[in-house]
């Protein structure tokens, strides 16, 4: 789950709390952190409150459809206030911002035109580590003996990795902005 940064975006009217530009508060697991000698509104607080556990989970792991992962703003709703907040996804780990809306780039496969030369696991390793080696791919060829069947087996940047989750020395890992 990530935790939450929730900063004031714009104050489009009046706030009688008040919240200035830049103010933040973050989410930390079941948490709420205001920094010393801030404060939030309760209001905007209570209207925000039932998106924070939804927006802490994995964004890929919902289907495309989902209005919520791309929801960034919330406005306080107070009509006079017109405070804008933006939710920001932090990864608990490196502490590190993560933009909502990028393109996550994924590899494809088409299996039906693999003939198992395995010329691009060795490719895959050049192209990152400079040496030909099927143990530095990233691509990894299955071959079906029983069945005459190569399929290429390829990291596609799951959502909820289960390879990550279920590897008990954490070894494994997603980076935040690819």
């Amino acid at each position: 789950m990530y935790n939450l940064r929730v900063v004031v975006d714009r104050v489009e009217g009046f706030c009688d709390t008040p919240m200035k530009v830049g103010d933040y508060f973050e989410v930390v697991g079941n948490k709420l952190i205001i920094p010393e000698n801030k404060t939030i509104c309760i209001w905007a607080l209570q209207s925000m409150m039932p998106f924070f556990p939804a927006k802490q989970r994995a964004k890929a792991s919902v289907t495309s459809n989902d209005w919520l992962p791309k929801t960034e703003y919330f406005s306080c709703p107070d009509p006079n206030g017109k405070v804008i907040f933006k939710i920001e996804l932090v990864d608990p780990k490196t502490k590190e911002v993560i933009r909502q809306n990028q393109k996550i780039k994924r590899l494809l496969i088409d299996e039906s035109i693999c003939t198992g030369c395995r010329c691009c696991e060795l490719e895959c390793s050049f192209s990152h580590f400079d040496l030909f080696s099927d143990q530095f791919s990233r691509i990894k060829v299955k071959k079906d003996e029983l069945n005459g069947l190569d399929s290429p087996n390829v990291c596609r940047q799951c959502g909820v990795a289960m390879c990550i989750v279920n590897c008990p020395f954490d070894a494994l890992s997603k980076d935040a902005l690819t």
